[in-house]
Order: C-alpha cells, then sequence, then structure tokens
C-alpha cells in the first residue's frame, strides 16, 4: 500500500527538500521501518508499506526534530489503504549560542552549560537541552523551541596540591535571554 504526501516549513508554507521521513513500527520486533528523502518539491513516498501501526518522523537540518516527546504522528495502515495527501509542517527551530570567559578575558573550555525554561524549579525538570564549552570556550545547544530560556553555567575547576586533586564548583551569573 502505497503512502505519500509533501512536507513543508511552517512558517512559509514552502516545500521542503531533503527532509528524511521515516515510518517506525509500533510492533519493533516483526514491523519494517520505512524510509524516505523528500524531493525538490518537498514529495515523499513509500512503496510496499505493511499493514500495521507506525509512527512518521520527520528530521531536517534548521528545523525542529519530531518523534519521541517532541510531535511524531500515529498512523494506522490496514490492508487495502491507500494513503496519498499527508501534509507534515516541520517549524524551524532555535539555536542558543555564547562564549564563556573567565575575569582576565580567557575562554573557558569545560563549563557545563544547561538551558531550561524559566520558572521551573526541580534540577531535571525543564531542561530542554545542555552542552559543554569547548577549547574556545564557546557552547551550542540546538534543537529549541523559540522562546524565553534560561540557561545556567557550572565550571568545575580542577586543581592540584601537593599530588592530590580538589575539585571546585562555582555558579556563573544566570542571565535572561
Amino acid at each position: 500500500m502505497p503512502c505519500a504526501g509533501p512536507s513543508s516549513s511552517r512558517t512559509g508554507g514552502q516545500p521542503l527538500k531533503k527532509v528524511t521521513v521515516k515510518l517506525n513500527p509500533e510492533d519493533k520486533e516483526n514491523g519494517t521501518t520505512y524510509k524516505a528523502i523528500t524531493d525538490f518539491e518537498g514529495r515523499f513516498k513509500f512503496e510496499k508499506v505493511d499493514a500495521g501501526d507506525y509512527t512518521l518522523t520527520i528530521e531536517r537540518n534548521g528545523f525542529l526534530e519530531t518523534g519521541k516527546q517532541n510531535g511524531s504522528h500515529k498512523l494506522s495502515l490496514h490492508p487495502g489503504d491507500e494513503v496519498k495527501s499527508i501534509v507534515l509542517r516541520i517549524p524551524p527551530s532555535a539555536v542558543i549560542n555564547g562564549k564563556i570567559l573567565d575575569n582576565d578575558g580567557d575562554p573557558l573550555p569545560g563549563v557545563s552549560v544547561t538551558v531550561r525554561k524559566p520558572g521551573t524549579t526541580s534540577l531535571q525538570r525543564g531542561v530542554v537541552g545542555a552542552g559543554y564549552t569547548d577549547d574556545l570556550g564557546e557552547y551550542r545547544v540546538r534543537n529549541l523551541r523559540p522562546g524565553r530560556y534560561l540557561i545556567e553555567a557550572n565550571l568545575t575547576d580542577y586543581s592540584s596540591k601537593a599530588g592530590s586533586w580538589t575539585a571546585k564548583t562555582s555558579q556563573l551569573p544566570t542571565r535572561w535571554l
């Protein structure tokens, strides 16, 4: 049974090429995963799809990933079904990047950067992204929905005293974006 349709950007409705579209079976042991890449008109097609329950996911750089917690699409296919007009809309993603420097203006590598939704109190709650600074003190957290976020930066400083190692953690100032 064929399954096809176009994909487009949620902001402008323009067709998107190079979008990876997957049909993942709910029955992972006995089912088959189908994969297609959209063409220059944003169209895709799966041929000879087995009947069953599927999760349809879409991915493209610069756009929010779907699947898991990010709004996947459920699809039930029965013998003889022919689906011709699945319209997929994929919203653009936001990126937060920055550079963390010490008091002398030198880059701080290895700083843990956590991005949270504002107003969350639990340590794990509200975390929407994380990463570390590189050797230049730069970080980049991607695949975020546009909005306001709280960015936390934690530095663990290792220093040596008489052959033993001690770890110190310092909280850098928090700023709203």
